[in-house]
């Protein structure tokens, strides 16, 4: 059982940011909400505007986002936290308990290389070997981020 002091203790209030306007909670634990490896996304998406730095508002732009609505797309902007770097991150509020990762948005860098392969997923850069990503295949069959360092221009 968490003690009174622990990050585990009773939630903390809600936190908010105005953007355009409108009051959009967010997560205080910036680990809280995962990242997926996404086949099917177009762009880097997450619904957490507290992770976004740069973010530019954007408009007449709808998102999918595999869920059979059209989700509008409010900003883009660039994530930078402990285990995920990444530029060109749409901003989709209705988007929620998920962070995606674009398999297209990633292989768009000649640079870079999928591996998809029995219970992992590694994320590596062909000019010199190096891993700039990891993910693990949870037991839904969705491969959940562990770290991600891309840089893209």
């Amino acid at each position: 059982m968490a003690s009174p002091t622990s990050p585990l203790a009773a939630s903390e209030p809600d936190s908010y940011v105005i953007f355009k306007g409108t009051a959009i909670k967010i997560s205080g634990d910036k680990k809280k909400v995962p990242w997926f490896i996404e086949s099917t996304a177009a762009n880097h998406i997450t619904s957490d505007p507290s992770l976004i730095t740069e973010l530019v508002p954007m408009s007449n732009k709808v998102v999918d986002a595999g869920i059979g609505k059209g989700m509008q797309v409010c900003g883009i902007g660039k994530v930078k936290t402990e285990a995920v770097v990444l530029d060109d991150v749409w901003f989709v509020p209705e988007l929620s308990s998920k962070n995606l990762v674009s398999v297209d948005q990633v292989t768009n860098d000649p640079d870079l290389i999928i591996t998809i392969a029995g219970t992992g997923c590694h994320v590596k850069k062909m000019s010199d070997g190096s891993v700039v990503g990891s993910a693990h295949l949870r037991p839904d069959n969705k491969y959940e981020v562990d770290f991600l360092r891309i840089h893209q221009n």
